[in-house]
C-alpha cells in the first residue's frame, strides 16, 4: 500500500494515483479532508506496531510499502487542536497549560507517524513542506521508470479555473568533467609540478 499526502484538488496527484491503481497497487490519499482519526501504537518484545484510521480505512504500518509527501500536512484528529476544557479548569494559567500539553501530544503523535512512514521508501520532504518534482523525476529515472511530462498546475484559484501546462524534461547521464591531469603544489614551493 502506498500512502500519499496531498491536497484534495491537486491534479498531478490524481494523475499519479491513476497510474498507481492501473499498476495494481493500493493507495490511500490523505488530504485536508481525510485525517487520521485514531492511532494504535504499541512497543513490545515482538517489536513495534502502528495502525491508524484514515476515513473508513484501517492502515497497518506493516502493509505500507511506500510513502509520498506531495503537498499539505498530516492531519490528525479533526478539530483536536480546537478542543477546550473551560468547564474543568477556570484558571487561565491552567487552561494555557492544558492547551500547551494537548498541542505537544498532538505534535508528538504527528512526528511519530511521520517517523514511522519515513522508515519506508518515501519521496518528498514533510519538514520542508514540499515535494520537489524534479527530484521525484530523477528518483523515478534512477529506478528505470519512464518519467512523465512535468505537469504544472495552479492551486488556490478561488473562483477561477485551474491553469495547467505540461513540459517534457529529459534526464541524461551525469556530466563528465575533464580538466587535465592531476597536479601537485607544495606550500613552500611556488613551482607547479
Amino acid at each position: 500500500m502506498i500512502i500519499i499526502i496531498s491536497n484534495e484538488n491537486d491534479y498531478s496527484t490524481g494523475e499519479v494515483i491513476k497510474h498507481i491503481l492501473l499498476s495494481g497497487y493500493n493507495c490511500i490519499r490523505m488530504t485536508e479532508y481525510q485525517f487520521v482519526s485514531s492511532i494504535n501504537f504499541e512497543i513490545n518484545e515482538a517489536g513495534t506496531s502502528l495502525q491508524f484510521n484514515v476515513g473508513n480505512n484501517v492502515v497497518d504500518y506493516n502493509e505500507i510499502t511506500s510513502f509520498w509527501f506531495r503537498k499539505n500536512k498530516l492531519e490528525l484528529f479533526k478539530d483536536f487542536e480546537n478542543i477546550n476544557f473551560p468547564e474543568f479548569y477556570s484558571n487561565e494559567h491552567q487552561l494555557k497549560t492544558i492547551d500547551f500539553l494537548k498541542n505537544e501530544e498532538l505534535k508528538s503523535l504527528r512526528e511519530l507517524v511521520l517517523f514511522m512512514l519515513e522508515k519506508k521508501h518515501f519521496l518528498g520532504n514533510f519538514i520542508l513542506g514540499n515535494a520537489n518534482k524534479l527530484i521525484s523525476f530523477i528518483k523515478a529515472n534512477e529506478c528505470g521508470l519512464k518519467t512523465p511530462n512535468l505537469i504544472l498546475s495552479s492551486t488556490n484559484n478561488g473562483n477561477c479555473n485551474q491553469a495547467i501546462d505540461t513540459l517534457v524534461i529529459t534526464f541524461t547521464g551525469e556530466p563528465i568533467v575533464a580538466i587535465g591531469p592531476d597536479i601537485s603544489v607544495c606550500v613552500n614551493n611556488a613551482t607547479v609540478a
